[in-house]
């Protein structure tokens, strides 16, 4: 294959998106039919991304950074393994134990934000290598 046919293979461009389009995106998801939101640099999902799944009180976040692995939020107040419902769509369903759910949108936000910036974790937060 000529390597100049593998240009029309490569996903488009999208402009990086404003903090008022993220915090909205966020604060939209509902756990049906708006269950999950990724944020990624320009470069690709290759290069880390950080996703936010759920609904309102109830968010799921998880990051992958290149060369250091996967990690998962983790809630310091939590010590039970209660599970809490984070997508249902009538047929499908996913729980995750309460430990790893934020449910303070703000701090979700916060979480967000702070990769959005940096594109590392928020170091106020605990984080659980997965």
């Amino acid at each position: 294959m000529n390597p100049r046919q593998l240009i029309g293979l490569q996903r488009p461009s999208f402009p990086q998106p404003t903090w008022a389009e993220i915090e909205a995106s966020i604060c939209a998801l509902n756990g049906a039919d708006r269950p999950l939101f990724t944020l990624a640099p320009l470069e690709g999902l290759a290069e880390g991304h950080l996703s936010v799944q759920g609904r309102e009180g109830a968010y799921g976040i998880t990051a992958y950074l290149p060369g250091r692995g996967r990690f998962r939020y983790l809630e310091r107040d939590v010590d039970c393994d209660n599970e809490v419902e984070m997508y249902n769509d009538g047929g499908l369903w996913d729980y995750v134990a309460s430990r790893y759910v934020c449910t303070n949108v703000k701090r979700a936000l916060g979480v967000v934000r702070y990769f959005w910036e940096y594109g590392e974790l928020h170091p106020s937060v605990m984080w659980e290598k997965a």
